[in-house]
């Protein structure tokens, strides 16, 4: 599957890091993949700190909630 994607054979490097609690995280070259647990809290943390200042910049005042 990757060797298609990218063309070539691919050599994989397999690191452990203790530091990670959960998910995974693939670089092939300077592409990196980051589907680590962190990784994903911080994108939600960049959205809703996002989403709240565009309803402060709107003036709203009304409480909706932006998870369905």
């Amino acid at each position: 599957m990757l060797k298609d994607a990218y063309g070539r054979d691919i050599q994989i490097n397999v690191a452990v890091d203790p530091e990670v609690l959960g998910g995974i995280r693939v670089q092939v070259g300077s592409e990196v993949v980051d589907g680590t647990i962190i990784s994903k809290l911080d994108d939600a943390r960049r959205r809703l700190v996002g989403y709240q200042d565009d309803n402060r910049s709107r003036g709203s005042d009304r409480r909706e909630t932006w998870l369905s």
